[in-house]
């Protein structure tokens, strides 16, 4: 199949959907082009976090090639940071879905604005459009607002338009999909599920792996605990910090490594025991989890599929968009206050049994349901059952 995936940004060397779904697709034999803009996503901070790791965020329009898969940049007309959206240019949008004939176009978010120009790419070309959600009550900006009349008759005016011209809706999670279904009323029906997935295709370097406990002076019997990504209250790093720094107060052989970026409103919870660690790439992050013992989540992300893929036992806020990843407390375990969390970690820390076999769930877990190979399989069905 020639499968077209449009989005908002593309950033190179990241552990994305945007990233992985193209390439195992493109593995299984189909010509797979991303369009996306000229400019990389607008993250907090951008110039203080980001611009040593990626570069200049406004990048330019151009077609380059990344893992064999053609990305092609092109000019907007429209951005809205805050949001992070943006509009392409009709005229060059439109003339590139032209010259490229999909079969499939896959349009990453359903608040992408570039479905405006779904009807006319319709009635020109025969190609079924399909539109993934991340989006969920948690991280939505615009769920606040499901009440208010404005909104309710925008609802509306997406269904009527919209709907009608898309085959599928793809939401990640069983919270993405109750969250097309109770904001923007989207029939069940057109609804299917697919899922995030990690890769394999990293190879560590074995003297990377081999130095690391001494390179961040860490002992043989110590316990690596490790949670990263954006530390700030919307991601309940305040709960979070505080769980880990009980441990920490009572257990001298438990090291506490956070990864990423720590936002100022949360300095409070940070203890002087945690090794903080700047924003890594992915590949460089995957070094951390493979030599970690425990990891520990206060939200959603990819990451917490990593840390399985290590063997490693998980500690996840239990919330309809991460209970699936616990398989009934298989892989590790959940909680949602202090207590529970504080009781989650010590019950890891304290028996290396139950870490091992949490962990070796959480492997196999993986193997047989996430890695990006079957999710590029099952999206593939997806196209062609639709």
């Amino acid at each position: 199949m020639n499968i077209v995936h449009v989005m908002n940004y593309y950033q190179p060397n990241m552990g994305y959907q945007e990233n992985n779904l193209p390439f195992y697709q493109n593995k299984l034999g189909h010509n797979i082009t991303i369009i996306t803009s000229d400019r990389y996503l607008p993250f907090k901070d951008y110039d203080k976090y980001f611009l040593p790791i990626l570069g200049n965020r406004i990048i330019g329009e151009g077609t380059k090639f990344e893992d064999d898969v053609k990305i092609v940049r092109l000019p907007i007309l429209f951005e809205n940071i805050k949001s992070q959206k943006i509009l392409f240019i009709k005229r060059e949008f439109v003339k590139l879905i032209e010259k490229l004939s999909p079969d499939i176009i896959h349009i990453h978010n359903e608040q992408n604005l570039n479905l405006i120009y779904i009807r006319k790419l319709i009635r020109k070309n025969k190609v079924k459009v399909f539109v993934d959600c991340h989006s969920d009550y948690q991280n939505s900006r615009i769920s606040k607002y499901k009440n208010n009349f404005l909104f309710v008759a925008l609802k509306k005016f997406y269904n009527i338009y919209f709907s009608k011209y898309i085959v599928n809706y793809m939401p990640i999670n069983e919270a993405s999909r109750e969250h097309l279904i109770k904001l923007y009323g989207i029939n069940e029906n057109i609804i299917k599920i697919n899922r995030l997935g990690t890769s394999f295709k990293q190879n560590i370097n074995i003297e990377d792996t081999f130095n690391f406990r001494t390179k961040y002076d860490i002992d043989e019997d110590d316990i690596i605990i490790i949670a990263s990504g954006k530390f700030n209250l919307l991601n309940r790093s305040d709960l979070l910090l505080k769980g880990l720094n009980t441990i920490l107060e009572k257990y001298n052989n438990v090291k506490v490594m956070l990864i990423g970026i720590v936002y100022s409103e949360i300095n409070n919870f940070i203890s002087k025991k945690f090794m903080l660690i700047p924003f890594q790439k992915y590949e460089a992050l995957q070094i951390f989890y493979k030599n970690c013992d425990i990891a520990v989540f206060s939200t959603a992300t990819t990451t917490i599929m990593d840390a399985m893929k290590y063997s490693k036992p998980i500690i996840i806020y239990d919330e309809l968009n991460t209970n699936y990843y616990l398989d009934s407390n298989k892989n590790g375990i959940g909680y949602t206050t202090i207590e529970q969390l504080k009781f989650a970690i010590e019950s890891l820390v304290t028996n290396s049994n139950l870490r091992y076999n949490m962990g070796n769930s959480s492997r196999k877990f993986i193997e047989e349901h996430l890695t990006w190979e079957k999710i590029a399989e099952e999206t593939i069905i997806i196209y062609q059952e639709a």
